[in-house]
């Protein structure tokens, strides 16, 4: 049994018995490692408040392949983010985050790649004030392309065309999108705007960390559809995100948009 010390964002954290919790991590190393942290819901724990979901910690524990649930014995915090942890909205869109990497077998499997990009969306929904749904629409895009399966928005699928069409659709099956010259190949397709293919364009490039701005409505509505339809298409896993139909439910969430 060899101990390990490794960097994580702590995903997920439940309790265990009468003394005990279980939580789960990801890590930059080890992809999802879970971890029972033994007396930690005692007044006394040496964990004391370290084990709070979102927070980037280093992680000290006991390592066994051939243990699925790995055992504790050291937190420190890296990083805390406070308004995330008690904002509503900003924690669902960051559980929203978790969900996706708790529920693919990309978030199983190491990745440094990954583990930078879930921490550039906790700060940018951090320190966001407004189009904090950018911060997660930046993060699931650029996690299609860590995947494999990001669309292709650099140009029309049939014709080519480059410049931005005043309307087009978004091509869920075949990825990417069709101008208003051209017919779309697939059956499952979103209309959008080209304001949207622009902005789809721009959340695929720019850090998480910097798209938490302000964006239209309308545009917003487009994004989000075509986002979820691309989703469930290419993972069985993702049909509903739990935490996106809880932030809906909520209405109009200050910073959300």
């Amino acid at each position: 049994m060899a101990i390990e010390k490794l960097e994580g964002v702590i995903l997920r954290v439940r309790p265990q018995g009468e003394t005990s919790k279980i939580l789960t991590a990801f890590t930059p190393r080890r992809g999802l490692v879970s971890l029972i942290a033994k007396g930690a819901r005692s007044p006394k724990s040496k964990f004391g408040g370290s084990l709070e979901v979102a927070n980037r910690v280093q992680l000290v524990y006991y390592h066994r392949d051939t243990r699925d649930l790995q055992i504790l014995s050291q937190v420190d915090i890296l990083e805390r983010f406070q308004r995330v942890q008690s904002g509503v909205g900003r924690l669902a869109l960051a559980e929203a985050c978790f969900e996706i990497l708790l529920r693919t077998e990309s978030g199983q499997q190491a990745s440094g790649r990954l583990y930078d990009l879930l921490v550039q969306a906790l700060r940018g929904l951090e320190k966001g004030e407004q189009g904090l749904r950018n911060v997660f629409r930046s993060f699931v895009l650029h996690f299609l392309a860590e995947s494999g399966v990001a669309p292709q928005l650099g140009s029309c699928r049939r014709c080519g065309r480059v410049e931005v069409p005043t309307r087009l659709q978004f091509d869920v099956e075949h990825g990417g999108y069709v101008c208003d010259q051209c017919a779309p190949e697939s059956r499952t397709v979103v209309p959008a705007g080209g304001r949207t293919l622009e902005w789809a364009r721009w959340l695929g490039q720019i850090s998480p960390e910097k798209a938490a701005v302000a964006i239209s409505q309308r545009t917003a509505a487009e994004l989000d559809r075509w986002l979820q339809l691309y989703l469930a298409y290419h993972f069985d896993t993702l049909q509903n995100l739990r935490s996106l139909v809880f932030l809906n439910g909520l209405g109009k969430v200050r910073g959300d948009g």
